[in-house]
């Protein structure tokens, strides 16, 4: 009886600066990977030949952008010299520590995606052969900003004129820490030839920990209007923060969440498949902020000035609260109507999720998944957006597979993948 499933992961090609892929595409989508697969559809753990599974744990991490890149170096690098690196924007010097760094600069809008999870352990039974109970824990941190306007790019603001406005649209971010507590249920339908519809349902308590939001609403008139100085013409915008500095220190909120999955099987004998298609719904809820939280919403029919030297006195220790109240102080002011909350809710990144497996032959399959972030509010994190075709080689006790994705409309990865069970 397989328990413990080991995962050797190693990024082969990279379009950018990335160190996971958010859903560990060839793994979770095994005809095996049972608890390991239930972020993807909560069906998923019907598919093992297992009585039992325990996971004991996986971790991972994900990084993506459109803005920054470094040139001429590698992810071991970076940490190898984590203690003394120097980013320069050109190269001064052959030496290890320092690296480059570039800009992109085209026409589209700038995101941030950030993930990191701590999974397990988790625990899983089949009450009957078509019916499963499970129990999973995961500690998360996740952090988006999307929809940032490409004028607010690196080589476009240093370059634009003082006092030439540009129209800045509506952009948001948001950075959320979260333990998540959840069952797992499971239950198939079979016919006479082996052909099955599957439901699956996760339910989830959640603890949030540190958060982090800022968003504007409305389109503004931006102008750059010294080296370090801008001006926003009539904003509209949003802000909050925990006031927490640990990580995982406090809890500052609780909030609940499902996932939702249904999977149709072609001819699901002796714990193999024809192909299988499945859809989901996947962590739609929120946590609700309101314990040492500072929410802040502001509109103003006047133009808002920041200068860089109202800041240069702050130091580490003033915090988000220094700058907060700098800004209110010296740029807000009496030039609009402020807002003031104790209390704030953030909707988890939401997505919709296809999934279709297929076996070309014993022990060889391909799988197709789509992922589609959806947007339910204005304060959220943001799914990321995957399209991914995995081949792989599946027996009982190990498996090969060879993801490549398309990650966010515009950043290509392959991979490859091996992982045994004992």
């Amino acid at each position: 009886m397989p328990l413990i499933r080991i995962i050797v992961n190693m990024i082969c090609f990279l379009a950018s600066f990335e160190g996971y892929s958010q859903y560990q595409l060839g793994m979770r989508l095994e005809n095996n990977s049972g608890m390991y697969g239930i972020t993807i559809n909560p069906n998923q753990n019907l598919f093992t030949a297992n009585k039992w599974e325990i996971h004991l744990g996986s971790a991972g991490f994900f990084l993506s952008n459109n803005y920054i890149f470094f040139k001429e170096t590698n992810l071991s690098r970076l940490i190898r010299n984590s203690e003394t690196l120097r980013l320069v924007d050109q190269k001064l010097s052959d030496k290890d520590n320092v690296v480059e760094v570039g800009y992109s600069d085209n026409s589209s809008s700038r995101f941030l995606q950030a993930r990191a999870f701590i999974s397990g352990p988790a625990i899983a039974y089949q009450i009957t052969k078509n019916q499963t109970l499970g129990f999973f824990f995961q500690a998360r941190s996740g952090l988006s900003a999307s929809n940032i306007p490409n004028e607010f790019s690196y080589n476009k603001i240093t370059s634009r004129k003082h006092f030439e406005p540009f129209k800045a649209s509506p952009f948001n971010g948001a950075f959320m820490n979260l333990m998540e507590y959840g069952v797992n249920y499971a239950v198939k339908k079979e016919d006479f030839y082996k052909n099955s519809l599957s439901f699956g349902l996760n339910l989830k308590y959640l603890r949030g920990y540190e958060m982090l939001f800022a968003n504007s609403l409305l389109t503004y008139d931006h102008a750059v209007i010294g080296t370090n100085d801008f001006s926003m013409d009539r904003p509209k915008m949003a802000f909050g923060y925990s006031s927490d500095e640990s990580i995982f220190g406090q809890a500052h909120g609780n909030g609940g969440a499902i996932d939702i999955g249904i999977s149709y099987v072609k001819n699901g004998k002796n714990n193999d498949i024809d192909y299988k298609i499945g859809f989901s719904l996947i962590d739609l809820g929120f946590v609700q902020f309101n314990r040492d939280i500072t929410s802040y919403g502001f509109v103003t029919d006047s133009t808002l000035r920041v200068f860089g030297k109202d800041y240069e006195n702050l130091v580490a220790s003033d915090g988000i609260d220094g700058v907060t109240n700098l800004f209110i102080n010296n740029s807000l002011a009496q030039k609009g109507d402020l807002s003031k909350s104790n209390s704030q809710r953030i909707i988890l990144p939401f997505s919709m999720s296809m999934q279709f497996d297929y076996k070309l032959k014993k022990s060889i399959y391909i799988n197709a998944l789509i992922v589609q972030p959806v947007t339910l509010s204005d304060i959220s994190m943001h799914g990321i957006h995957i399209i991914a075709l995995t081949p792989r080689f599946e027996e009982r006790w190990y498996s090969f597979s060879l993801p490549v994705s398309i990650v966010e409309k515009n950043q290509l990865k392959l991979e490859w993948r091996l992982a045994w069970a004992f």
